[in-house]
């Protein structure tokens, strides 16, 4: 059997679906699984046998209906893998649901409440509320059944697993910072990272993802930077460290898999985007007094902050100071586990 599976998103989607997929690989182990996805997250495809991976940017992939010859070529391609099954992930755009529907592929198992979802031969009804890869975790369950699987499954993705590596839980003062994001409303202010940066080296081991930035100059010469080009080096330098710092963005859903420690600046970020795993070690910085927040919705970004009268309100509301108690008071709790975490008002 072939199983044709459309994975063109960002580096987070692709970690919370990365359990079905895994999961489908493990009970159906003589499947070839074609998979279509972007250049950062082939290395996760790659490292998993039978499986064919196919790359190809987002923009190039969920714009393909705007070009007739680049819509054909793919096609093209679709129809000579001659799969007998697709599988959708839950956040797939229509060039994905058109090519398996034209390509004519027997058996096309993806979520019903996502537009041309009438392509489908099997579709899957989920619940808005759940986290996105729980909802992934169900359509892959609807197509193992549909294969004549009996097995149970269990009610929630487990952690993926990432080259090999083990869950991590250090005990170290070792902070990783990661001050990156899809989109620039998606982050909190670099300058305020740059100073909390600073600030906790005096007392921890920091690390620091550079994004190519001017302005991380500032950052004081015991910082360690890393480029984070190789995602597999940068999974490592999560897993061995004691406390995450970022935005809600990919490396979050690594070190959320990884069982690291998290603290994140959600802002615009729906709550089906919340990190997956180990959700008693994260702090999720999303102050229930502005209003606006999420003004991304589970289909599409908003892409711009929408709030006019007070522009990035859902990030600038953390200042420096309230950050920099947040990620003492993480450490002062992990070594005294009876009391709890609170959000400084």
């Amino acid at each position: 059997m072939k199983c044709l599976i459309f994975k063109v998103n960002q580096l987070g989607d692709t970690i919370v679906f990365l359990p079905a997929f895994q999961e489908l690989r493990r009970r159906f182990p003589s499947w070839s699984f074609y998979v279509f996805c972007t250049p950062v997250s082939e290395p996760l495809f790659e490292e998993i046998p039978r499986a064919n991976v196919h790359v190809f940017s987002n923009e190039y992939f969920r714009r393909a209906w705007r070009h007739s010859y680049r819509f054909f070529d793919l096609l093209k391609l679709v129809r000579s893998i001659r799969a007998d099954i697709c599988l959708y992930s839950e956040d797939q755009g229509p060039v994905s649901f058109l090519l398996g529907c034209l390509a004519r592929i027997p058996m096309r198992v993806g979520p019903s409440h996502r537009r041309l979802s009438w392509t489908l031969t099997h579709p899957v009804t989920v619940k808005t509320s759940e986290l996105v890869g729980v909802k992934d975790w169900r359509i892959a369950q609807k197509l193992a059944q549909s294969m004549g699987d009996n097995h149970t499954w269990v009610s929630a993705p487990p952690a993926p697993e990432l080259f090999g590596l083990p869950l991590s839980r250090c005990e170290n003062n070792k902070i990783l910072i990661h001050p990156g994001a899809s989109r620039e409303y998606k982050k909190w202010s670099l300058e305020r990272f740059l100073e909390l940066a600073n600030l906790l080296s005096k007392d921890f081991e920091v690390v620091w993802i550079e994004q190519r930035k001017s302005e991380e100059a500032k950052l004081l010469n015991g910082i360690k930077k890393l480029r984070g080009e190789s995602l597999f080096r940068l999974t490592q330098e999560i897993q061995t460290c004691s406390l995450y710092i970022g935005n809600n963005s990919g490396p979050m859903h690594l070190a959320s898999a990884l069982g690291v420690p998290c603290i994140i600046f959600n802002g615009p970020s729906d709550p089906p985007w919340d990190p997956h795993w180990n959700s008693d070690l994260n702090v999720l910085l999303r102050d229930p007094s502005v209003l606006c927040q999420p003004c991304d919705s589970q289909a599409r970004p908003a892409n711009i902050c929408r709030n006019q009268s007070q522009p990035m309100q859902c990030m600038n509301v953390w200042t420096l100071e309230r950050a920099y108690s947040i990620v003492v008071d993480s450490f002062r709790n992990r070594r005294n586990p009876t009391k709890k975490s609170l959000l400084p008002s």
